[in-house]
């Protein structure tokens, strides 16, 4: 898995980044990993990218040297990140997916990853809590998995994540995270019992699926608007089980998923047929980064067309009923803003 951009401003962006870092961390007495895990390291990212892209990142000099400049600036707001991943102890492995792989892939954007080789422990529960919770500004997370024929070979099956959920939310006396439960429709009657348990015994919160993943007769995957295959399910969660939001990864195949089944196409019909839901479409179904980065190499001006969101945007603007599907933004917004500032901007802005 790989992130790309224009190599000869991703370069800059990385020299620029470096030189300001060493300027300040000299000037503040601490080291470079310690800069860079403070509010000050982030305000230096964004100066970097204003100075290499053009000025995208409103910014104050003292944010780069004073953590309290930054903390002044702060308003009332809430952050739900509605897609974190762990996995379990000792699993790596997505399908063909190595994990190990998109962490040194994350070392562009990261200096602190730099020379650093990750370990199993960087994505198991007690590194999560710590980014997650203690890290970063978050407030609720949801805790998502990835499908598979049986649990043992997931990366992390429902009942891990809901004991991660679990735990959490016992530790913080409080309601600070949500999990998913799993769905596969293309199993069916088997998916249909394994749905029942999960909202029974797991009292998960919304629904994950993979329409890009075929894990039944048709390894290619399967379509939201298939009434047959998905409706199934579908009214099973309705009636049955009274879980309404349903979270679908569309666009990034990442080379995991089949590409042509991650298109947001089907979302048209079944939001008109089962109003009743609530579809969450992640990635706001980005077909990739590097698919979208030519509609913004000239500010959209000459093609505005980026795969799979603008497509999203416009079934919206032609069927009014498309009220309860909604866009995740997420890692879209962030691999999308980090590699072309305009691409980021004005996608989602």
């Amino acid at each position: 898995m790989s992130f790309a951009g224009p190599v000869s401003k991703q370069r800059a962006l990385e020299n620029e980044l470096l030189e300001t870092g060493a300027r300040i961390l000299k000037q503040l007495g601490i080291d470079r990993r310690q800069f860079f895990r403070m509010t000050c390291g982030m305000a230096a990212g964004f100066a970097a990218m204003n100075s290499v892209f053009g000025r995208f990142f409103r910014l104050d000099a003292a944010e780069l040297y004073d953590p309290a400049a930054v903390a002044a600036l702060k308003t009332d707001y809430f952050i739900f990140d509605v897609q974190t991943h762990h996995v379990a102890v000792g699993r790596h492995f997505i399908g063909p997916l190595d994990v190990f792989d998109t962490r040194r892939s994350a070392r562009r954007f990261n200096p602190v990853l730099k020379g650093k080789e990750p370990k199993q422990s960087d994505f198991e529960l007690e590194n999560y809590i710590k980014e997650v919770f203690l890290d970063s500004d978050t407030d609720v997370a949801c805790l998502s998995g990835v499908p598979d024929q049986s649990e043992d070979k997931m990366i992390l099956s429902p009942d891990q994540m809901a004991r991660t959920r679990n735990i959490v939310n016992e530790l913080t006396r409080c309601e600070r995270m949500m999990s998913h439960g799993l769905f596969s429709p293309d199993l069916g009657t088997k998916n249909l019992e394994n749905m029942h348990r999960q909202a029974e015994s797991l009292k998960i919160d919304a629904w994950k699926g993979y329409t890009g993943q075929g894990l039944g007769a048709d390894r290619d995957g399967w379509w939201m608007d298939d009434e047959k295959i998905a409706y199934p399910a579908l009214q099973y969660s309705r009636d049955k089980l009274k879980i309404r939001n349903i979270c679908l990864h569309k666009g990034k195949a990442i080379g995991v998923f089949n590409e042509a089944h991650c298109h947001p196409k089907d979302m048209v019909k079944v939001s008109k047929d089962l109003p009743e839901l609530n579809f969450l479409i992640y990635h706001s179904g980005l077909k990739s980064v590097e698919d979208a980065l030519p509609a913004s190499e000239d500010g959209f001006r000459r093609n505005p067309y980026v795969p799979w969101v603008s497509d999203l945007c416009e079934y919206r603007r032609k069927n009014p009923h498309m009220t309860n599907v909604y866009m995740e933004l997420g890692t879209s917004f962030g691999t999308a803003v980090v590699t072309s500032p305009m691409l980021g901007r004005t996608c989602w802005e």
